[in-house]
């Protein structure tokens, strides 16, 4: 069935053109898609393609090429998963953006001379190889992809994100825990002094446990044999920088911990419903900055692609 549809890409697989700080200045866009053996073969089914530049892909390196720097190797080593030996998988690049008139012909697409006319679609190459090439199924040219910025930037088409927006807070946050992860390491327990002048350790060990026996040495009263000192816990101080920072992080983002499901609990404004209400509908506030983004990068340009799909091949006329 030949209709429009949606997918979401992966953000390590999206290489667009990067002189453009939006969707609707890029001239291009290349996707790249990893592909095993059976998905391979199953290319054959699309429309267009070139079986035999397929069947010289799979010829060349029947047993795949490995990715090196593909990114589901570097989680499975974060998440300990290093058990997949054999990953083996090709490379499908998508192209999407303008293509040269006679390399079209070569792929076998009919085109016009006029040099008034440029045409836009797509390629799918594996390796060196081009297994399909076809004309942009708008008449407006529009390149099928949309882009959505947490907060735009006017000099990247990837805009910023939340983690980016927090990160001076996250440094604090994190020298905070370690400070007080030391802290508290140090200050669980007293720093214990021995004289070994005054006692001596029965069994020759001088790691102190419980219920030890200590032999006096004479040389010095035992009374003088430990020193007992406590390092101070400042966790109340090093908590309050860590509580700052976490405040600092959510002022940045613009998202309030009330949208994070806590918080609301002992303010002055939940103890009753229309209080509650009235403390959600501010919380929502911030939001709406980034819901126009969405709307502006997703939804419309999403839509109107849809529109223009169903006006050039619906089969419905009364839609029209």
């Amino acid at each position: 069935e030949y209709r429009a549809g949606l997918e979401r890409v992966e953000t390590w697989d999206f290489y667009p053109d990067m002189s453009a700080a939006s969707m609707e200045e890029a001239e291009f866009v290349f996707e790249r898609k990893l592909l095993n053996k059976k998905q391979l073969r199953e290319l054959a089914n699309l429309p267009g393609v070139i079986d035999s530049q397929l069947r010289k892909v799979l010829k060349s390196d029947p047993d795949g090429h490995h990715i090196s720097n593909d990114r589901r190797d570097e989680l499975r080593h974060i998440t300990g998963v290093d058990t997949v030996a054999n990953n083996k998988r090709w490379e499908l690049w998508e192209y999407w953006g303008p293509l040269d008139k006679d390399e079209l012909r070569v792929a076998g697409v009919e085109v016009d001379d006029d040099p008034l006319v440029e045409y836009t679609g797509s390629v799918l190459m594996v390796g060196n190889k081009v297994v399909k090439a076809s004309l942009n199924p708008l008449d407006s040219g529009a390149i099928p992809y949309s882009v959505f910025n947490w907060e735009a930037d006017g000099s990247s088409i990837f805009g910023f994100g939340v983690p980016y927006l927090m990160r001076q807070p996250q440094k604090v946050t994190n020298a905070a825990w370690r400070m007080m992860m030391d802290n508290a390491a140090v200050s669980a327990g007293p720093q214990i002094i021995v004289n070994k002048r005054a006692v001596t350790p029965a069994d020759g060990d001088w790691q102190i446990n419980r219920m030890k026996v200590w032999q006096a040495t004479g040389d010095v009263p035992v009374d003088q044999a430990f020193g007992v000192y406590n390092i101070n816990s400042n966790q109340g101080d090093l908590s309050a920088i860590f509580q700052m920072a976490q405040q600092l992080a959510d002022t940045e983002t613009n998202l309030p911990i009330l949208l994070q499901g806590e918080g609301a609990s002992g303010g002055p404004g939940a103890s009753t419903a229309t209080g509650m209400q009235m403390l959600m509908n501010n919380s929502n506030i911030v939001l709406r900055s980034a819901v126009k983004n969405f709307d502006d990068g997703i939804t419309e340009p999403t839509v109107r692609r849809f529109y223009d799909f169903h006006m050039e091949y619906t089969d419905r006329p009364e839609i029209k």
